[in-house]
This record gives structure tokens, C-alpha cells and sequence, in this order.
């Protein structure tokens, strides 16, 4: 009988052990990973703000299921509130459950707890039939599948092995080339040059996944293919919501207001609207619109300038009249 006590006091310590580890050993929700790159919502639903991007592979805990959609939190979030949750995803573009590293502290403790032998000294028989169970042998306790005997390892002396000679050069052999004619149609068209992506940094940015638009705000400056664009705001238009076949021409257009300044190598224009087509490499500017290049000053109702072949062209309009200055060369001033 006082075995059987015995037994049960140990059963009763690993329990209340559990009970009271620390709360940071017990885990809660889905350890789950991004399939591919993905977005971050403030709200359950797909034209939601952007709070932050994942990358595929990326590990984030998820709770609060509603439909296909979750809470996303960071994996060392101890407590389960969804007031601290990041935001929110839906559930089709993650992984499947995966190991939760918070749940291993608690399950090692618990391994410890079990296997941690009874400290106190059986008691002396009492009876006959105790001195019985007394002098009965203690099982022999087995290792663990999971825990193999460590056997000693021996490291086999290294032989050297000869390294073979090299095989003689093979005879030189008359090369025979034969001519084929080949029709133009038949010669595949040279690959397109890869598109340079188009680089915006601003103090904030609103997506709109609907209009398949983003707007930069606050010290805006696009750069693209040596181009520096600079002004309050810039809307950027994307291909087919931003579904394009090469990386580079994800943007159509993008629209500079404000005080737009752009620069080229050597040119400089100011204006007060500015739209670059991105494909064409055009830039149209309106607005009171300057271009100089060196000591060279044109203006006009609009003027288009055409990066690719660095040339420009003024058109007049609304009463204004184009108007050019020229500095000419001193040597032709000599003349």
C-alpha cells in the first residue's frame, strides 16, 4: 500500500509540473510558412491597406480563423490577443501546419518529469507479503529507441593512392564543315534587351490592388535607364495590375505633380505636371515647362522629349508661343 501511494504522489508532482511551467513553453495557433511572396492587410479583405510584405518560406503563427482568412502574428508572440496580431492573410496562400519551436520546452520538460526516478528509499517490509514484493528484481530499464549507446569511432589511417598518368592526347582530326544554306524567315529574331526596372522611393506609398495604381508621396524620386525625376507626389500605373511578362515593364506610366524637376546627362527640365511613358521612353511636359542643356533654353505649351534618341519636341498652344535661346561657340562668335 505505501507503494502504491508512493506511485501516486509522483504521478501528482509531473502533473502539477505541467500545470505550472511557464507560459511561454505552452504554444498556441499555427506555425505555418508564405508558399510565395505575400501581403500583409490590415483587414480581412484583398483591396486592404498593406502593413508589411512576407517572402516565400517566411514563418509567421496564425490565429483566429474566420472563412479563409487569419490573424498573422510574429513567432515569438507569447499571448494569444489579436489586438497584437500584425494583420491579417488568407489562409490558401500558406503552408501547412508546420512544427511549433515553441512547444518544445514544454515537451522536454515533460520527458524530464517522467523519467526522473522516485528520490525517496522504498519502504521496509512490513509483512510477509511485502518481503515478497521486496525481494521481487527491478525491471531492467532499456534506453530509449531515440537515444542509441554511444560506441567508440575509428578513423581508418589514409591511403594514398597513386595518381594515374594522363591519358595521351588524342590525334588531331581534319575538321569537315559543310555550308547550308539558310532562308532569312528561318533565323530566329534577335532576344529583346531586358527592360532596366524603374526604382521610386518616397516617405509613404498607397496601393490600390482595384486601380492597379500606386501612389508615392513626401520627397519623391523615380529613377530609370540614367533618368532622375523628382516632386511632391508621382502615381505610378501598372500593366494589367501589375501582371507584366518581364520585370521591367510592370509600370506603363507614372505621373509627377507638384514642382517636377527631371535630369538626363546633361539636359535639366522643370514643370508643374510631368507623364513618362515608360515603354516609349517619352516624357511629356506641361505646365510652364524649361528644358536647358547647357547654356541652351527652350519653352512652350508642352514639350516631348524622347530619351532614346535624346531630342526634343516643342509645341506651341493656349496663345503661347515656343521660344528658344542658343549660346553659340566662340569660335563662330569670332566670324
Amino acid at each position: 500500500m505505501q507503494r502504491q501511494h508512493l506511485f501516486a504522489a509522483a504521478v501528482l508532482a509531473a502533473l502539477l509540473g505541467a500545470l505550472l511551467a511557464p507560459a511561454s513553453a505552452l504554444a498556441w495557433g499555427e506555425v505555418r510558412a508564405a508558399k510565395s511572396d505575400l501581403n500583409i492587410r490590415a483587414k480581412r479583405s484583398p483591396t486592404a491597406d498593406i502593413v508589411t510584405s512576407l517572402k516565400a518560406g517566411d514563418k509567421i503563427r496564425v490565429d483566429f480563423r474566420e472563412g479563409e482568412w487569419v490573424a498573422a502574428f510574429a513567432l515569438d508572440q507569447k499571448e494569444r490577443d489579436l489586438k497584437k496580431a500584425i494583420g491579417f492573410v488568407n489562409a490558401k496562400y500558406l503552408s501547412a501546419p508546420l512544427p511549433d519551436p515553441a512547444a518544445k520546452p514544454a515537451a522536454k520538460a515533460e520527458e524530464k518529469a517522467a523519467a526522473k526516478p522516485d528520490a525517496k528509499p522504498a519502504a521496509k517490509p512490513d509483512s510477509k507479503t511485502d518481503a515478497k514484493v521486496a525481494e521481487k528484481p527491478k525491471p531492467e530499464v532499456k534506453p530509449a529507441a531515440d537515444e542509441p549507446k554511444a560506441e567508440p569511432i575509428s578513423v581508418p589511417a589514409p591511403v594514398l593512392v597513386p595518381e594515374p598518368a594522363p591519358a595521351p592526347a588524342p590525334a588531331p582530326v581534319e575538321a569537315v564543315t559543310a555550308k547550308v544554306e539558310q532562308k532569312p524567315e528561318d533565323v530566329p529574331p534577335p532576344p529583346a534587351a531586358p527592360q532596366r526596372p524603374v526604382r521610386i522611393t518616397a516617405d509613404r506609398l498607397v496601393y490600390n490592388e482595384g486601380k492597379g495604381t500606386v501612389v508615392f508621396e513626401g520627397n519623391v524620386q523615380a529613377e530609370h535607364a540614367g533618368m532622375v525625376l523628382k516632386s511632391q507626389k508621382i502615381t505610378a500605373h501598372l500593366n494589367d495590375q501589375g501582371q507584366a511578362k518581364n520585370e521591367g515593364d510592370q509600370i506603363d506610366r507614372i505621373v509627377a505633380e507638384g514642382s517636377v524637376v527631371v535630369t538626363k546627362d546633361t539636359a535639366r527640365g522643370t514643370c508643374t505636371m510631368l507623364t513618362y511613358f515608360v515603354q516609349d521612353g517619352v516624357l511629356r511636359m506641361e505646365g510652364n515647362p524649361v528644358l536647358t542643356d547647357g547654356p541652351n533654353t527652350v519653352t512652350g505649351e508642352v514639350i516631348k522629349f524622347y530619351l532614346k534618341d535624346n531630342r526634343s519636341e516643342i509645341l506651341s498652344g493656349g496663345g503661347k508661343r515656343v521660344e528658344a535661346v542658343f549660346t553659340l561657340p566662340e569660335e563662330m562668335k569670332a566670324q
